[in-house]
């Protein structure tokens, strides 16, 4: 289920759309009595929801063109906790599904957003996706390595993001059949690789890096000064925060990723000294 700001990180990984611009859409479709709430921080539901979802799972599936058995029927923790919701439960499809000519009426942006959610909704009553996962140790002189390799048993909820689990699935390894203790003749390959720097942000990793910001500091009062405001900026203000960067002219978007410019530059060189504008304690006001 989504928040804000994953539901942001997610469509700018799918579609390159921006923080801002899916925000907008997002309300269009808030406004349209289509999607809930949008500017809200938690994943998670309530069995209220959870029970208006599955009387309606029969139109979601409509809507998606599939024909779809519900098989998770109870509430589950991972998607349902009513302690985790205050004022706001995740952004889940409304009861009402939208009829072909309001399909046409909306911009590509906006039906898209609306198609992955209800995806990620009915997802939460498909079976769970299993495989069966295989460790192999070769003993190599007085070396151990080891290889692992993944064989999907059952596709479950992944059926609905079949384009999207494409590229996952290259990075998937299957490993042969082995017998313990086989004998096998290997290759040794000596490779030179060098160092890859971090990857730039894209304004969906930075999203969530915003949001986790105590993970990048080391002291422990700003850790728990970062832990206590869930990060730089709330579920409604971090879009317009990056908006403000790029009109600013203190980043910028190549290729949907973030890259800092000079004028930028010296704007993090002018605050690096001055300790207080850069603190947790400022940024938790």
């Amino acid at each position: 289920m989504f928040s804000l700001s994953s539901l942001q990180s997610k469509v700018n990984q799918l579609y390159k759309a921006t923080a801002s611009q899916t925000l907008k859409a997002m309300q269009r479709l808030y406004e349209a009595k289509l999607l809930s709430y949008p500017r809200t921080d938690t994943p998670f539901i309530t069995e209220n929801e959870f029970a208006y979802l599955k009387a309606n799972f029969g139109k979601y599936s409509g809507f998606l063109g599939l024909d779809l058995e519900m098989v998770q029927t109870e509430p589950r923790k991972r998607y349902v906790d009513g302690s985790k919701v205050q004022e706001h439960h995740a952004i889940i499809p409304m009861k009402q599904v939208p009829t072909e000519s309001a399909l046409a009426k909306m911009d590509d942006l906006q039906r898209k957003i609306y198609a992955l959610d209800v995806k990620t909704t009915v997802a939460m009553f498909l079976p769970d996706y299993l495989y069966e996962e295989t460790k192999i140790q070769t003993k190599v002189a007085d070396l151990l390595f080891q290889s692992i390799g993944k064989t999907p048993k059952q596709e479950g909820w992944k059926i609905l993001f079949k384009q999207q689990t494409k590229e996952e699935k290259e990075d998937v390894q299957t490993l042969p059949l082995v017998i313990i203790g086989e004998r096998a003749e290997v290759d040794v390959k000596s490779v030179e690789k060098e160092t890859q720097p971090p990857k730039a942000f894209t304004e969906g990793t930075l999203l969530t890096a915003m949001k986790t910001a105590n993970k990048t500091v080391d002291n422990e009062e700003a850790i728990k000064i970062l832990q206590e405001v869930e990060g730089i900026g709330t579920e409604a203000t971090r879009a317009s925060i990056i908006e403000a960067l790029k009109q600013k002219e203190y980043i910028q978007v190549i290729k949907n990723k973030l890259v800092v410019t000079e004028k930028g530059k010296l704007l993090c060189q002018a605050v690096e000294s001055q300790h207080l504008l850069t603190s947790a304690e400022m940024i938790s006001h």
